[in-house]
């Protein structure tokens, strides 16, 4: 992608994650098909994960420490 001068971008957030590029208009339709691609999560690894989250987010909180400097 870059030999067409394209510039690549990412970010992800707590709602969701976005990869994107510009490039150059005549370039622009060679590089959007590289970037077209299915999702592989299934609901069960995304429920999965959210409870493994809010377990770790559990114990985090139960066993917080505080520091006076």
């Amino acid at each position: 992608m870059e030999d067409v001068g394209a510039t690549l971008f990412s970010s992800a957030g707590r709602r969701g994650a976005t990869i994107g590029f510009t490039a150059a208009k005549e370039n622009a339709a060679f590089v959007a098909p590289l970037l077209v691609t299915e999702c592989s999560f299934e609901k069960w690894d995304v429920k999965e994960a959210q409870g493994l989250a809010a377990t770790e987010v559990g114990d985090v909180t139960s066993n917080a420490q505080v520091r006076d400097i």
